[in-house]
């Protein structure tokens, strides 16, 4: 029979935080933990039964360890199965902080109740989950199917009218059933555990001067280790951006003060004075070579420049013009 059931028609007042024990009970439920897996037994996957009180074929049986020495399912989910069949008997939930399917089975569905349970539904491995089972009045395992295709013939073994006995028979079947195992899954309950109190240790006192040498030495130790970028603001990145761009603007300013030299220097020999020699030249083309015609005995021994003087008086007025021009 599924836990929605028992659900419905068993009061859970045990079902809390608190349900972390491994065994809870109460007046009216008890809780049997499943922590650990049901170990497998192949045998039972394809041992069948039909009993006189349900139709159809049916795996995993748990009243098979009456007639049998071949065990399916652990006491628990035993005990769960024989309060449906049982007058009288204790109501009993599966569950606890830990809720584990039998090694055969899986976790086929889950319903959250609550903010602190959860159903469970576990599976064998080949079979589907239907929908949860809801017949509390009369148990019948119609959670978990599993579909038999091409159909074809399947042995089991059944009881005879008087349940006393079995026996083994051959049917052809589309489908055959499995017990499910339903339990609920609780949160742990929440403990606080107390702080751990601290030892307290007396140190001897120091004196201010070893303070201040501690102090010291602890604060030269810091700035040695500290890494160089460690206490800037700026990344690497924003480091390395800065670097470029005082180096572009600093190239920049050199070319810009090379190219106003030149300029400078330039402008200022277009605007120095022409050479005074030049300006003869230009205004006196026949002074510039000194003719030898007007080289004479007299002259031989003066200077070029005094000989000009002498043979061209307008010479001196060319040179106070171009001492001030200059």
């Amino acid at each position: 029979m599924a836990l929605s059931a028992i659900h419905d028609a068993v009061p859970l007042a045990p079902m809390s935080p608190t349900g972390g024990q491994s065994l809870i009970s109460s007046p009216t439920t008890s809780f049997l933990p499943l922590s650990t897996p049901w170990p497998l037994n192949a045998e039972c996957s394809s041992l069948f039964v039909s009993q006189t009180s349900l139709s159809g074929l049916y795996a995993f049986d748990p009243y098979l360890p009456t007639q049998s020495s071949i065990q399916c399912l652990p006491p628990q989910a035993t005990a769960w199965w024989d309060q449906f069949t049982a007058p009288g008997a204790t109501p009993t939930v599966l569950g606890g902080v830990s809720l584990v399917c039998p090694q055969a089975y899986t976790t086929a569905a889950t319903s959250v109740i609550n903010s602190y349970s959860t159903l469970v539904g576990c599976c064998p491995s080949s079979y589907d989950f239907v929908a949860w089972n809801s017949a509390a009045a009369d148990p019948i395992p119609t959670q978990c199917r599993s579909a038999i295709s091409p159909i074809q013939a399947v042995t089991y073994i059944e009881q005879d009218g008087t349940a006393s006995t079995w026996s083994t028979s051959s049917v052809t079947a589309s489908e055959v059933w499995a017990f499910h195992v339903n339990g609920y899954l609780v949160a742990p309950s929440t403990t606080s555990t107390a702080p751990t109190p601290e030892t307290s240790t007396t140190k001897p006192p120091t004196t201010t001067k070893e303070s201040s040498l501690s102090s010291a030495m602890s604060s030269s130790s810091t700035t040695a280790t500290a890494p160089l970028d460690g206490g800037t603001p700026f990344g690497k990145a924003t480091i390395i951006g800065l670097a470029l761009g005082l180096g572009f603007i600093t190239l920049c300013t050199i070319v810009a003060g090379i190219k106003s030299f030149l300029a400078k220097r330039l402008r200022a020999r277009q605007e120095r004075p022409p050479n005074q020699d030049a300006m003869i030249g230009v205004l006196y083309p026949e002074l510039k070579d000194d003719p030898p015609a007007m080289v004479t005995p007299e002259n031989f021994e003066m200077s070029p420049r005094r000989m000009r003087r002498e043979l061209y008086p307008e010479f001196g007025q060319i040179v106070q013009i171009g001492r001030q021009v200059a």
